[in-house]
């Protein structure tokens, strides 16, 4: 419905219209001469074993695994994720001058770590003035403004979604489709809390409009954490598209905590990202759980031994889970699929503590019987 299909874009019909309609002249007047060209390739059909009428009767993408959907960006490393992660806190730099901040801004260099070094001292030098101040870099006179804006098309082609999602935020981008998803949301009849885990929470239980709904995000989440009000905002449009499509993964759910959700799409993605390891440790084990522990530790003593590097060089910094690295550096075509990875996660566990409630309360009974 939306013209893709497991991330490739898709255009559904028939040749016959779309070459009379790419085209200004008929193929029919095309001079022989040029037919018989080696540039012209006449339409082949390829016979792909399948016939496919609609979007909906595509399989879907069960079979691939967590690796696959949360590792497109296989050139980027854990350790370089979670060192781009703290790079990003400007914490370190409120104890530096003007002109420090300054260097470390335009500071040459495309890849994620220096991207994200950058946009940290962008994002210090607004809050000092603001995005329309102006700094001199010795021949240039620059406006934060366009400097972020010129970080955020690189960050994007280099697939740093860390920065992309701290520059949206540090621009004020909002996304004009939330209002008529918060709608979606209260018409299903649940309910919205916007904050962070473990602070202050706002319930919307009535529409806003979207200056409304960009001042709430703003006030109750941009001052906490800049990336999650680029997060909360994907995940509102991901709510709303799956209360649409699978209603059933929100049973017994009221309130939809967005703080708290993104909470478990981090330890979901953790989870996944352990596992992972685990099954290319030993591909063709039938219980790859096992090895979760040992995987476990293995993934943590990278970010353990990265964040104590960190946290010696720069004390001020403020140390972030494995799982909020992954999630915030998580490409944005990949966060509806998570959540609704988490989503299910979170069934199958309510309904296997269902289970193990009524095992016991039978076991009990039966006790007290004999």
């Amino acid at each position: 419905k939306n013209g893709t299909v497991q991330e490739a874009h898709v255009v559904l019909g028939r040749a016959q219209k779309f070459v009379s309609s790419g085209f200004v002249e008929h193929l029919d007047f095309l001079p022989y001469w040029t037919a018989k060209g080696e540039y012209f390739r006449r339409l082949h059909q390829l016979d792909t074993g399948r016939s496919y009428r609609s979007l909906d009767i595509l399989p879907k993408g069960d079979n691939l695994s967590s690796k696959s959907l949360n590792r497109s960006q296989s050139h980027i490393t854990d350790e370089e994720i979670i060192r781009s992660m703290h790079a990003i806190d400007r914490k370190p730099l409120q104890k530096l001058t003007d002109q420090q901040v300054i260097e470390q801004a335009t500071k040459p260099g495309d890849n994620p770590l220096n991207l994200a070094y950058q946009i940290a001292a962008l994002h210090e030098l607004s809050s000092r003035h603001n995005l329309d101040h102006c700094f001199s870099t010795g021949q240039h006179f620059l406006i934060v403004r366009d400097c972020v804006m010129e970080l955020s098309r690189k960050a994007g082609i280099q697939q740093t979604w860390c920065v992309v999602r701290l520059s949206a935020a540090l621009l004020s981008q909002f996304a004009s489709s939330l209002a008529p998803s918060l709608s979606i949301i209260l018409v299903c009849g649940k309910q919205l809390t916007v904050g962070i885990a473990q602070g202050p929470e706002v319930v919307v239980n009535k529409p806003l409009n979207p200056d409304e709904l960009y001042a709430l995000l703003r006030e109750e989440v941009y001052s906490h954490d800049p990336v999650q009000f680029s997060l909360q905002q994907e995940l509102i449009l991901s709510v709303s598209s799956l209360l649409t499509s699978n209603k059933e993964l929100f049973d017994g759910i009221k309130f939809i905590r967005l703080g708290w959700l993104l909470e478990a799409m981090k330890l979901k993605l953790e989870s996944e990202t352990c596992l992972d390891l685990s099954i290319d440790k030993d591909p063709y084990s039938h219980h790859p759980q096992q090895h979760n522990d040992g995987e476990l530790c293995k993934s943590r003593s990278v970010y353990e031994s990265v964040s104590k590097s960190l946290s010696s060089t720069n004390s001020g910094i403020n140390t972030r889970s494995l799982g909020a690295c992954h999630l915030y550096s998580l490409p944005p075509c990949q966060v509806k699929d998570l959540l609704l990875r988490t989503l299910k996660a979170g069934q199958d566990g309510k309904a296997q503590y269902s289970l193990n409630n009524a095992n016991n309360s039978t076991t009990t009974t039966f006790s007290a019987d004999v």
